[in-house]
């Protein structure tokens, strides 16, 4: 815990610490997230779809929420499919607010990222 607190602002070592704990247990892994809103500047798909609740706490306060988390279409679905139970009003807000990002993300895709199982449904969802 000591090293997750000094590399919060590392988010892939961070990930990879949550990761572990919701393996061995979830809630534990999302009170940890919790714990440190106020050292997150982003909150990434995997880390949404831990804790999406979290994640609508840290878009109130202004943390940046980032849907499209490189070519991992099944975490950035499952996240926004998590963010829809929970308020979709919130979820058209988190989507407004990133469409730029997204139009980047569109405009970037290869063909590789229609082979992806889950692209096509995160594209139908948002």
């Amino acid at each position: 815990m000591e090293r997750a607190k000094d590399s919060w602002g590392h988010s892939h070592e961070i990930t990879e610490v949550c990761d572990i704990l919701y393996i061995g247990n979830y809630k534990v892994a999302q009170e940890f997230i919790k714990n440190n809103l106020d050292k997150t500047q982003t909150m990434y798909s995997s880390l949404i779809m831990m804790s999406p609740k979290c994640a609508i706490e840290a878009f109130e306060r202004g943390i940046k929420i980032d849907l499209l988390t490189e070519y991992w279409w099944d975490v950035s679905l499952y996240a926004l499919q998590e963010f829809n139970k929970i308020d979709v009003k919130k979820t058209k807000e988190i989507l407004l607010e990133n469409v730029s990002q997204i139009t980047e993300r569109i405009n970037s895709i290869t063909a590789l990222d229609f082979d992806k199982k889950y692209f096509l449904e995160f594209l139908k969802l948002i």
